[in-house]
Parts: structure tokens; C-alpha cells; sequence
């Protein structure tokens, strides 16, 4: 089995640790007849390790220090677009 991390997923941990729910195999077994693919791991077989995102307070602060510049030819798009007038 390869270990392909999901989007924004870690990828420092060598070997994640097998899923809880089903052991690592990515299916959980129903009855003795039936099967269904592990939902909490998404039939990988391991739990993915999310980074730390930065809270909405940071991610406010840095759009807050931005200084929106100028335009250069002098005209605000603002005001000429279709949706102003």
C-alpha cells in the first residue's frame, strides 16, 4: 500500500499510524457477507496529519497590513465597471 498524503496534508511522518477504526486495511467489515470502505480514513488505511492553519484573527491582521496601492494610470476600476452603473 503507498501513502499518498491528501491536500494540505503533512508530509513529515514517514509511517502514519494505522486507522483505529479498521486497522490500517481501509474496509470494515459489516457481517460475514459484507464490507464497506472505512470512512474516517477514507479507505487509506491511516488518518491523515493536517499542518497548523493560521487563525482568522492572523490571516485578518495580515490582509489589515496590506496598503492597497495606487493605480497607475490614475483610474479606479470601481468606478468603470459594469456593475457600477
Amino acid at each position: 500500500m503507498t501513502f499518498a498524503s491528501p491536500p494540505g496534508a503533512s508530509s513529515k511522518a514517514l509511517q502514519p499510524d494505522a486507522c483505529p477504526h479498521c486497522g490500517g486495511s481501509g474496509v470494515l467489515r459489516m457481517s460475514d457477507q459484507r464490507f464497506r470502505t472505512c470512512l474516517d480514513c477514507l479507505g487509506q488505511g491511516h488518518l491523515p496529519v493536517f499542518d497548523p492553519q493560521p487563525s482568522l484573527q492572523e490571516l485578518l491582521h495580515r490582509q489589515e497590513d496590506r496598503v492597497p496601492l495606487p493605480p497607475a494610470d490614475g483610474i479606479n476600476a470601481e468606478a468603470v465597471s459594469s456593475g457600477s452603473r
